[in-house]
């Protein structure tokens, strides 16, 4: 899950799940299309969306590399 805000609601965190995010547009707000319909207004940009999608991808690839090869170490 990646964390983004509402904007009506900028202090709370939004969990999306990246496999369900349809498209990201910014027009000019950020809105948020999920596979289902729902859409949400967000105060991140879509391209730090983008970028908190590609980092999730890449934790989840990290964690399967260590899980089939555990002598791997990931070094942040």
């Amino acid at each position: 899950m990646i964390a983004v805000h509402r904007l009506t609601h900028p202090t709370d965190d939004l969990y999306l799940n990246p496999d369900q995010v349809q498209m990201i547009e910014g027009t000019p707000d950020t809105v948020v299309t999920l596979t289902n319909g729902s859409k949400f207004v967000i105060a991140e940009r879509p391209e730090a969306v983008a970028d908190l999608i590609r980092r999730w991808r890449a934790s989840i690839l990290a964690e399967v590399n260590v899980v089939r090869r555990p002598d791997l170490r990931i070094v942040e």
